[in-house]
Parts: structure tokens; sequence; C-alpha cells
């Protein structure tokens, strides 16, 4: 299968439409595991604050 070129800028219907329509490798049949994967117990057990961080004041001014 030959890709073709996805044009600069989708309506929101056209890339729904994509995004849906893109193949798939099938159902996740485990758990995702990692330092990625945010588990709602760890996160109780943590608390909010654990994901909160502080921005000095440049990268204030970068955003």
């Amino acid at each position: 299968m030959t890709a073709t070129p996805a044009p600069a800028l989708r309506s929101f219907g056209s890339q729904a439409l994509h995004y849906f329509a893109r193949e798939h490798e099938g159902v996740a049949r485990a758990p995702v595991g990692g330092p990625a994967s945010w588990r709602g117990a760890e996160l109780a057990a943590r608390g909010l604050d654990a994901l909160a961080t502080t921005l000095v004041p440049h990268e204030v001014a970068e955003l």
C-alpha cells in the first residue's frame, strides 16, 4: 500500500475520518507498563502535587 501525502491542513471532520479510517494493529490485550503508565492507586498514594511543577521566571517568559 502506498501512502498518499496528506494535505497541510484538514477540517475537523476530515481529520476525524482520517484518524478512524487508519490501519490498526489490533486491540491491546495487556496493560500499559513502564514509567509513562499512570495508575489510579499510585496517583492517589503520591498525591496530585507529584504531578505539579513550579516554573521559574525564564520558563514562564518562554511560554
